[in-house]
């Protein structure tokens, strides 16, 4: 299931983990939050096993909302506060909490991850994250599975707690969206938990309001990042640019463009969003015993000593899927006294996740779930964290890639790809499952996701564990669905010498006096030919170099672009649209199909203004597919 799936409109629930110095926190936020705001809140607190908490009665003198100490099976109301009780572990399914005892011994125990990680499940987008004052790293674990649910996370001021451990573990973890004081929160959240997208009916709202839609948004962040998310799905990528927009507190397309052209924090924001990362050390333990089992093993049992074992992790995140593999390796290697040489590639496109990777550094709440033999022997405690040991570091190198453009690795035996397919759109998927096919030697072996299969694609893989989604080479010839465009693109020697024929120059000459403004574009709307003068209507924005006409076209030409494509695209035929709010006037923009039939097609557009042609940048788009 798609961790991003809606959580039904039920209302929103908001998690408060604190430890030392908390309640002072609490105090402080319950005062400034209105008794009524359509929120219920939880309070997760480490507490002494062998002492009876007093929270909830000291808690209730600053609030006119019902203060509750937890009682198993007890369901969560609106306007209501709850307070955990000492020695117990706290979840909530389906709206009912529920109390068991600690699985975990005294000192590793996570009470805020665990309730953050089962409110992530049950609320979904509807599921709020607060991390108070307290020592330690519980809470920054927790916070991922918020913020991957399509929740929001906040964090208290460092300077303003007693103890800051907590609140900056969480905000280092980079899933926090606001650091603020426990007296500013309840505004904030006020103004969040009333915005569509929480409220419901995000994209009929947003799309009312809004001329520009959603394909501007990405557009933006193509030509300004450098990120194309197209091959991604469009509901998963509306759903975050929504939240987005719901912590910014903008309600249109229109206003939110501003922000993103505006605000370079903001666009970079909003990237890191739509690159979702689900990861974790032995995330899914029963599928990484059975990868164990099936596959690590076996391919160390019948590696050869002057071979090196070679895996590829793309999508790698923050690494802890990669430093998994070099885990189980060493582990296996070690067993059958081989001294194996093994190189795990692990890629990402954030350079943010790779940085953080190479460090190699994870909070406690992290790491402590793993086995105390696995704790000693790959990892050093370093203050509140833990760092990787420079042994399984070295076996793995981090890389920059973008799997979707950027060429393979290859002879491997192991591509763990996991949870990045159910994001992709079909031609995303098959790219991948491709990429995988031509990276791994005959034999090797394929793990996705639990919610992720290979599809219609059982000539290019076997099935070894079809519960556990792990597959293994059959061989076959490449898939076609591999190719790396070379850019520029390489034209013949003769064709750069042949000399123009003179009826050629004539029609040439006659369209560049008589001829309007006008671009050849393809269907992603790149440029593939400009005719006449443009600056009026199109201009180089601010970043990498770019030919898509959405990212240069004027303020106000975009819309009547898409209008004008999207018409002639349907009717076949020219199509025109009026472009009245721009610096140069009333602007007519045209796109038409080409004349001859022709199994590619290119849309030409071109730009009137008032009554008169203008050498000016034609609006059109293109198709590069067959029929559009």
């Amino acid at each position: 299931m798609n961790p991003e799936e809606s959580d039904g409109g039920l209302f929103p629930v908001v998690a408060i983990g604190m430890s030392a110095g908390g309640l002072e926190a609490a105090t402080e936020f319950l005062k400034a939050m209105p008794p009524v705001s359509g929120m219920g809140f939880v309070i997760v607190q480490h507490l002494e096993p062998t002492r009876k908490s007093l929270l909830a009665e000291l808690l209730a003198k600053h609030t006119d909302m019902p203060v509750i100490e937890v009682e198993d099976g007890m369901a969560v109301q609106a306007d209501h506060v709850y307070v955990i009780v000492p020695a117990q572990t706290l979840l909530i399914e389906d709206g009912i909490l529920r109390l068991s005892d600690p699985a975990e011994p005294r000192g590793r125990r996570h009470p805020i991850d665990h309730f953050f990680t089962a409110l992530a499940r049950d609320r979904k987008s509807g599921s709020i994250a607060i991390v108070l004052s307290g020592a330690g790293s519980n809470g920054s674990a927790g916070i991922q599975d918020i913020k991957l649910s399509g929740g929001m996370c906040m964090a208290q001021t460092p300077e303003t707690a007693r103890f800051d451990s907590m609140p900056r573990q969480a905000i280092a973890s980079g899933a926090v969206d606001y650091v603020l004081t426990p007296a500013d929160m309840p505004s904030v959240l006020m103004r969040y938990v009333h915005h569509p997208y929480i409220e419901g009916g995000a994209v009929e709202t947003i799309s009312n309001a809004s001329k520009s839609n959603f394909g501007d948004v990405l557009t933006l962040v193509r030509t300004r990042s450098g990120h194309d998310f197209r091959q991604y799905k469009r509901t998963t990528l509306t759903r975050r640019a929504h939240r987005r927009m719901g912590l910014a507190g903008l309600e249109s397309f229109d206003d939110y463009l501003v922000r993103l052209r505006d605000d370079a924090a903001e666009l970079q924001a909003l990237v890191r969003d739509m690159m979702i990362n689900i990861t974790g050390f032995f995330r899914d333990p029963e599928a990484w015993e059975a990868l164990d089992r099936d596959v690590i093993g076996p391919i160390v049992q019948q590696a050869l000593p002057d071979r090196a074992i070679r895996a590829w992790v793309p999508a790698c995140s923050t690494g802890e899927e990669a430093y998994t593999i070099a885990m189980l390796l060493a582990e296996h290697s070690e067993g059958a006294k081989k001294g194996l040489q093994a190189k795990i590639f692990a890629t990402d496109l954030a350079d943010n996740n790779l940085a953080a990777a190479r460090r190699g550094i994870y909070p406690a709440s992290m790491v402590e779930s793993l086995s105390s033999d696995r704790l000693d022997r790959f990892f050093e405690k370093a203050d509140e964290s833990y760092r990787i040991k420079r042994e399984i570091r070295e076996m793995v190198v981090f890389a920059p890639q973008n799997l979707l453009a950027d060429p393979p690795y290859s002879k491997m035996d192991l591509v763990s790809c996991r949870n990045l397919l159910i994001y992709l759109d079909a031609d995303g998927q098959n790219r991948v499952l491709s990429l995988a096919h031509f990276a791994l030697r005959e034999g090797g072996y394929l793990f996705l996701g639990n919610a992720e299969s290979i599809g219609q694609r059982d000539h290019l893989f076997a099935i070894v564990s079809k519960r556990w989604r792990i597959y293994q080479r059959t061989g076959g010839r490449q898939p076609a669905a591999i190719d790396f465009p070379i850019w520029p693109p390489v034209q013949s020697l003769e064709r750069e010498r042949a000399k123009p024929k003179l009826a050629d120059v004539a029609v040439q000459a006659l369209a560049d006096h008589f001829g309007p403004a006008s671009v050849v574009i393809d269907r992603h709307y790149r440029i593939q030919h400009f005719h006449g003068s443009t600056e009026d209507y199109l201009i180089h924005p601010p970043g990498p170099p770019t030919l898509d006409l959405m990212a240069m076209a004027r303020d106000g030409l975009a819309l009547s672009i898409r209008r004008a494509v999207k018409r002639a695209l349907e009717e076949k035929e020219p199509a025109t649209t009026v472009a009245s709010d721009t610096r140069t006037g009333r602007i007519e923009v045209t796109a038409t199909p080409p004349r001859r039939p022709e199994r590619r097609r290119a849309y030409v557009g071109q730009f009137f203004a008032g009554s008169e042609r203008c050498r000016s940048p034609p609006c059109s788009d293109a198709s590069e597919q067959s029929e559009a």
